[in-house]
């Protein structure tokens, strides 16, 4: 009798063992199942992509998308005409094809603050950090710093407190979409402060005096369009964010409902006289997805919002008009 109660417990523990180790690798394939899927080709069965570049149909694609509308609707010449006519003398603006890679822009060498803008490479550092520690976004955290509360044009709709606990999940979500900046002050101590800066660093993005030109912020979201930076299921998780963002309302003007747009503004205020906004997009036009960037400085916030989505929508419509 002993011996047979020795056999059922050397059986329970090689059972655990293997429950253990079966979970072990479970859990190591769903982590990576990104590169897994990548190396031996799996086919895509689990995972739906919406906004990176395996949701667009390749073959429907038309490789002369940016010629096409400089061309057939002499965009240059419509901005020039637009630009004219415009009292705000300070604009920079740069427009990418997502399907050949063909631009067009505007001044798109000059500098101007990011502000909120910087909030995008704060989201590809947290999801970076998560794939080289697996979890960090659901680590929670509780919130014990100064609050910012000072006056923003276009304030956040929604806040993090004080004493309160959060997943990173939670922070980065309150960042994104509201453009929180308490949540981005409580992210970039976890990250060692300025880890928005090694993203511009390590993708050669020109960051000098905190000031950035609108052609290279652009590439942030061509990187996480095309996964060159993060794999695909987190740069699919952050222009998915980006989707979600409430400060929309120059979007809502002219863009159909059923067109997602995955974009980040930014508003700075220079000793309240002057004022910069900015926006950068990407919007998936079906079949022909593109990246515009606008930067803006004047000295009064409604004249830029007006010139933002008044050239954003003359872009969409030229868009448009060319596959209809």
């Amino acid at each position: 009798m002993p011996a047979v109660i020795s056999s059922r417990k050397k059986d329970n523990a090689l059972t655990l063992i293997l429950i253990v180790l079966i979970s072990f690798c479970v859990i190591y394939l769903l982590a990576n199942f990104d590169i897994i899927k990548e190396v031996f080709h799996v086919p895509n069965f689990w995972t739906k992509y919406e906004f990176i570049s395996d949701a667009i149909d390749n073959k429907s694609l038309d490789w002369n998308l940016a010629k096409k509308i400089i061309e057939k609707n002499n965009m240059e010449l419509l901005i020039s005409w637009y630009l004219s006519m415009t009292w705000v003398t300070d604009i920079s603006f740069y427009f990418r094809n997502l399907a050949n890679w063909s631009t067009f822009g505007f001044n798109e060498r000059a500098l101007f603050k990011p502000a909120s803008l910087t909030k995008v490479p704060t989201l590809i550092a947290v999801l970076r950090k998560n794939m080289e520690q697996p979890w960090f976004l659901d680590k929670r955290v509780e919130v014990k710093i100064p609050l910012i509360n000072y006056y923003l044009h276009y304030p956040s709709q929604k806040q993090i407190n004080n004493n309160r606990v959060y997943s990173v999940r939670d922070l980065t979500d309150y960042m994104i979409k509201y453009s929180d900046n308490n949540a981005t002050l409580v992210l970039w101590n976890l990250l060692s402060g300025g880890a928005y800066r090694d993203i511009y660093k390590e993708l050669n993005i020109n960051f000098s005096w905190d000031n950035v030109e609108v052609v290279d912020y652009s590439y942030l979201f061509e990187i996480l369009y095309n996964s060159l930076f993060l794999n695909k299921s987190d740069s699919e998780m952050a222009l998915s964010l980006l989707s979600q963002t409430q400060f929309n309302d120059w979007i809502k003007k002219y863009i159909p409902r059923d067109i997602k747009v995955a974009h980040k503004f930014g508003e700075f205020n220079i000793d309240n006289v002057t004022k910069q906004l900015h926006d950068c997009w990407i919007v998936y036009y079906p079949n022909h997805p593109y990246v515009l960037c606008i930067m803006t400085r004047w000295y009064n916030y409604d004249d830029l919002e007006t010139v933002i989505w008044s050239l954003s929508k003359v872009i969409f419509q030229r868009v448009q008009e060319s596959y209809k």
